[in-house]
């Protein structure tokens, strides 16, 4: 009971911060692409006769308070040691910290300002290091991690005409190719593990050596199997993100056309033997079937509506 009070006490305190951190995200992007920049166009406006040191020195003194206020909140979340499944969220505070970057470096980009450059830039490698450390452990992760990675480093490239000089395009196409085989390698090392759950080897167990009939155990483990791996991609792979849209609509579709199919399959042979888990309660002892606790339908919007969906929130 004690255990139990712990663990929904630690739920409702991630509660918490999540939404914080969520709104940290806004708030952010407001004050600084919007209200520090306000603030230093009046502080330039005011006094505007007394030098560019007089309008730094009197813009740093206005925004360094809030400033510090806002990267205080992120670099105490990215010091703190969150579990795995909670990786999305804490992505999304890196995300976001990144990008503010360039405008950060524009905004406070006197020396009186150093401090809040270098603030920035320290939070950024730590929570950079808070997601690459929690990602590298699950494998799959880890290839979705590198395909963000070298397509930023590709869009990057394309936006700038002297980059694409520099790099040049075979070194352009290998990058490409980079982007394509981590989306493969995730594609395929998650759908691998569910569709070995839907093989029909291990199945059967032989009769006398004249007939083989299937074998409930095994049949129950696979479904059992399959639920883990449902359960896994909900914790871990539903709140990762992968900014671009055409990137994440491309691999939502292919993971449904390779599973969907296969696991229509698979119930389509063995209903003699499943049912949907609501209607469990119906069955008598000795003709209980096999629980299933997710349908065709769940699976593929798991996939279609929730994979990746930190990105949509």
């Amino acid at each position: 009971m004690e255990l139990r009070i712990g663990r929904d006490a630690e739920r409702f305190q991630w509660d918490d911060l999540k939404m914080k951190i969520e709104l940290w995200i806004q708030v952010a992007k407001v004050c600084f692409y919007k209200l520090f920049d306000m603030e230093k166009q009046i502080c330039g406006q005011i006094f505007e006769g007394f030098g560019v040191e007089s309008i730094e020195e009197c813009f740093v003194e206005i925004v360094t308070d809030p400033a510090n206020n806002l990267l205080i909140f992120a670099e105490t979340v990215s010091l703190s040691n969150q579990p795995s499944e909670r990786i999305g969220t804490i992505l999304g505070l890196y995300d976001t910290s990144a990008s503010l970057l360039p405008k950060i470096d524009a905004l406070f980009n006197s020396k009186a300002a150093e401090a809040i450059r270098t603030g920035a830039k320290g939070l950024v490698f730590r929570l950079e290091d808070d997601g690459k450390s929690e990602q590298y452990k699950h494998v799959p992760l880890r290839h979705l991690f590198m395909m963000n990675d070298v397509f930023y480093v590709v869009q990057k490239i394309q936006g700038s005409h002297e980059l694409r000089e520099m790099i040049g395009d075979d070194y352009m196409a290998k990058l490409n190719w980079n982007v394509e085989q981590a989306m493969t390698s995730y594609q395929v090392s998650t759908c691998n593990k569910f569709l070995s759950c839907f093989r029909e080897d291990g199945l059967y167990v032989s009769w006398w050596c004249f007939c083989s009939q299937v074998s409930k155990g095994a049949l129950r483990k696979r479904f059992t199997a399959f639920n883990s791996q449902f359960e896994e991609i909900q914790k871990f792979h539903s709140n990762c993100t992968v900014p671009d849209l055409e990137l994440r609509e491309k691999l939502r579709v292919s993971m449904v056309d390779k599973l969907i199919p296969a696991y229509k399959e698979f119930l389509r042979k063995f209903r003699t033997y499943t049912e949907i888990e609501q209607n469990s309660e119906t069955q008598t002892k000795s003709f209980q079937k096999i629980n299933v606790k997710h349908s065709v339908e769940d699976l593929e919007a798991l996939i279609s509506k929730h994979l990746f969906s930190y990105n949509e929130i």
